[in-house]
């Protein structure tokens, strides 16, 4: 946006604390990389009521600025919410609030639907943004649409874990720390939580040590792989989220054909590229003749497993130019065999052993830690009661 129209006031809004740390890391870590992109470095910081310096710069620097801010600092009661619309003496007799709406900021929500409520609904409005920007996986109001990434194409595209399911009635595991997670337990319920909701949180894409996110495309779902520990039957649970995610792409076309092809952009590296009539024909006769789709222009497992071995069939040389955008249209079709199936992770698995287990070091360090320890403990029940009894006397007398 600051690229195409030179916007340069962004504010990051979130519902909880949790939410807002893990914002400023994702910040923290994609700094150089939009510094590389787009030749500037963002300057962001978090709004607080006491450090009103940061909000002057932000609203007199010509640069990409980005704040972000807590629902509760406006939408809750309480002395240092209430600051940001007081006159404040060491704000120059002027109000918080009013500074930041005169830059016409962009509002990015960050989990919208948990800010749904009518504090929150009421101020929105007087931050007097050019525009606000939802960002949610799970909806509750349907907004005007700009950009999709469903749970198909994010797996396609490598941004989530791959999921294994692993059927129990207990587990210890929880989606605590999502980076880092690799269990889940899924507990049943009837109440309106999803399981998409309840597994999402630990879909998120491991980090290492440094905070460097793991998603080297060709590992990326042999070091990312999701545990679900649920307490359904593995042939229930999988059949109940295939369900629900199909829900979530109710918005995606159902057939490959002509018609939905024509007029589509594809974007390559020499510009936009409108698809004709003759290349949108080309498209559906080359996915009927290969059999990739059915008599009814549905999307067949042959076309996916083909894709999968990276065997599909050449494209009509009409369409070789644009063959990666090609395939990617294709995609966005919707067929219940692109869906991800969790894997069945009941079954024994072999725990490879590293070069590690046979150094001196390692064996003498086993020899040391391998030993289990006991504790006992050994009472007279007879003695017990009595000095129960007297110590309960003796608290009853004083």
């Amino acid at each position: 946006m600051n690229k195409r129209y030179g916007w340069s006031k962004f504010i990051i809004m979130v519902p909880s604390i949790a939410i807002r740390e893990g914002v400023q890391k994702s910040l923290q870590i994609t700094a150089e990389h939009f510094t590389a992109t787009y030749g500037q470095k963002a300057r962001f910081f978090t709004y607080n009521s006491k450090r009103l310096h940061e909000l002057e710069s932000f609203s007199s620097d010509a640069g990409i600025n980005v704040m972000v801010i807590n629902i509760q600092a406006f939408a809750a009661k309480g002395a240092d919410n209430k600051r940001i619309y007081d006159e404040l003496d060491d704000f120059q007799s002027r109000r918080p609030f009013d500074v930041i709406a005169s830059n016409r900021p962009i509002l990015i929500l960050d989990e919208p639907q948990k800010m749904e409520g009518p504090a929150s609904k009421e101020a929105l409005p007087r931050f007097k943004p050019l525009m606000i920007l939802r960002y949610s996986a799970t909806h509750k109001t349907t907004h005007n649409k700009v950009h999709r990434l469903d749970a198909v194409d994010a797996y396609n595209q490598k941004l989530v874990k791959r999921s294994r399911c692993a059927v129990c009635k207990h587990a210890a595991w929880r989606a605590l720390q999502p980076q880092r997670l690799h269990h889940v337990h899924a507990e049943h319920s009837d109440n309106t939580i999803s399981r998409r909701q309840e597994v999402g949180s630990g879909l998120r894409l491991s980090v290492d040590k440094h905070g460097e996110r793991m998603d080297n495309p060709a590992v990326v779902h042999d070091i990312n792989v999701l545990t679900v520990v649920a307490s359904e039957s593995y042939k229930d649970f999988v059949g109940a989220l295939q369900k629900e995610v199909a829900e979530g792409l109710s918005s995606r076309p159902r057939q490959a054909s002509e018609a939905y092809f024509k007029g589509k952009v594809l974007a390559t590296e020499t510009g936009p590229v409108t698809v004709t009539p003759e290349m949108a024909a080309k498209m559906e006769f080359y996915l009927v003749q290969q059999g990739y789709v059915d008599w009814q222009t549905n999307i067949t497992d042959k076309y996916h497993q083909a894709k999968t071995d990276g065997a599909l069939a050449g494209l009509p040389d009409v369409l070789k130019p644009y063959a990666a955008q090609v395939i990617a249209l294709i995609d966005t079709v919707f067929s219940d065999a692109a869906m991800p199936k969790p894997e069945d992770g009941r079954k024994p698995k072999t725990n490879a052993l590293n070069p590690n287990f046979d150094k001196q070091e390692f064996k003498e360090l086993w020899a040391r830690i391998n030993q289990k320890a006991v504790y006992r403990v050994a009472f007279d029940s007879a003695e017990l009661v009595a000095k129960c009894v007297s110590a309960a006397l003796h608290q009853s007398l004083m």
